[in-house]
């Protein structure tokens, strides 16, 4: 292991509620938040070390056994924040696990934990990421995870290349959720009565679209690789 000592195979993600304490009803960010991780869980339930949970009644955590999968939880939960009405602030943590076999919430510790929660921070103070909806950000405090270059790529694509007008990220947002969707009929649900393919074609080709997917790609494998030298 060497000076690796310091980083496990696994990574933590925590998020959490922007605005919480505004809520009139706390029990609908419980209803909003459990329902997220139920879907969570039952995907990626052969990856989980510590099952995704309702952390202080505003915030969710969870750990996974592989640093890319981090990803592609940021990547789900956009999408079910989209779909609950949610804006929030999510953090990974990279480092160690030093709790065992403890799943309570409250009580898993280590560095990764940690780190995930000053990630959260750093996510609210990033005013560069004020139209996004799910703000991002990766934290390490050893120094051995990149997580600069991460925070850097993720950066780009979701607050650069999804969209700089409303009507790009509206768009982003449809295509998201209804991937399954023509571009006719994107337009067509985006409100354009007339010539609605041509028009999406328009707005794809200023959000820079194919390079939005490829980008998303280049971070999975940048993690990938990562944690394959750790090991």
């Amino acid at each position: 292991m060497g000076r690796f000592t310091n980083i496990s195979k696994n990574i933590t993600v925590a998020f959490d509620v922007v605005g919480s304490r505004t809520y009139p009803d706390k029990n609908i960010i419980r209803i909003k938040l459990k329902s997220i991780c139920h879907q969570l869980n039952v995907k990626y339930n052969k990856y989980l070390a510590v099952e995704f949970q309702i952390k202080d009644g505003d915030s969710v955590i969870g750990v996974l056994s592989s640093f890319q999968l981090g990803f592609l939880v940021y990547r789900d939960v956009r999408k079910l924040a989209w779909l609950h009405d949610l804006n929030l602030y999510f953090g990974l943590g990279f480092g160690t696990l030093d709790t065992g076999e403890v799943i309570d919430p409250d009580e898993i510790n280590g560095s990764s934990v940690i780190n995930a929660f000053s990630a959260i921070n750093f996510a609210k103070n990033d005013e560069l990421q004020k139209y996004n909806h799910v703000r991002f950000f990766a934290y390490d405090d050893t120094g051995i995870i990149p997580y600069q270059a991460i925070n850097s790529l993720v950066h780009v694509i979701y607050n650069e290349f999804s969209g700089k007008t409303p009507k790009q990220r509206d768009l982003i947002k449809v295509m998201e959720l209804n991937p399954e969707l023509t571009q006719e009929e994107i337009g067509e649900k985006m409100g354009y009565e007339k010539n609605a393919k041509e028009n999406i074609n328009k707005l794809l080709s200023r959000t820079n679209y194919d390079l939005y997917k490829d980008m998303q790609k280049d971070v999975f494998d940048l993690l990938k690789k990562l944690q394959r030298i750790l090991r």
